[in-house]
């Protein structure tokens, strides 16, 4: 799928202006179009990814954090993640509901076949990033890291159709309904309710 829409992206954008400098910040670590800044880019997203999937997740104070970090340095780059960030997100509303919930999915894989208009079918495969089970329905949760620049408009038209997949992953490997699908944009510190 992404390739998919990777290609008839390529198709489209030579009827799209430039982007505007003006929407890049100095704020972003990795603000480059450049393979260095795309490979720094993934390597921090990867560092995000395995922590959280691997926090305990009854112990995110900034002090938990920091402590089960330092434990997990074996693992992954941990110069790569800004604690005040993670701390953020489990401080908020989400993070918190997250934290409490009794059955939690982390970096779950899951393949099914999709039926296209006009094809047979295709497989979707991908990895959910984060569930949690509340109140007789799934929250899904998506980390993102950067995202410096673009409105909360912008951001959820990006990633709506990959977490319409997401959910279609989730109601059909559980077998209950999804409630909630939530953008967690780490690095801006914010949660987009799609």
């Amino acid at each position: 799928l992404n390739r998919r829409a990777r290609d008839q992206a390529e198709e489209e954008s030579v009827l799209l202006p430039a982007a505007d400098p003006e929407l890049l910040t100095s704020e972003d670590p990795v603000n480059s179009d450049s393979s260095l800044g795309a490979d720094l880019a993934a390597q921090r997203g990867s560092a995000y990814h395995r922590v959280l999937e691997l926090l305990d997740l009854q112990d995110v104070s900034m002090e938990g954090l920091s402590r089960q970090c330092l434990a997990m340095q074996h693992l992954l780059d941990i110069h790569q993640l800004d604690l005040a960030r993670l701390a953020h997100f489990f401080a908020s509303d989400l993070g918190q509901r997250y934290c409490r919930a009794t059955r939690v999915e982390r970096e779950r894989p899951f393949t099914y076949l999709l039926p296209i208009a006009g094809e047979a079918e295709i497989m979707v495969q991908g990895v959910l990033d984060a569930a949690f089970y509340e109140d007789g329905a799934w929250v899904l949760l998506d980390y993102k890291t950067g995202g410096w620049g673009k409105s909360e408009q912008e951001i959820a038209a990006q990633y709506r159709e990959q977490l319409y997949y997401y959910r279609q992953a989730i109601e059909r490997l559980w077998g209950q309904p999804v409630k909630e699908c939530w953008l967690c944009m780490l690095d801006l510190e914010r949660n987009i309710l799609l």
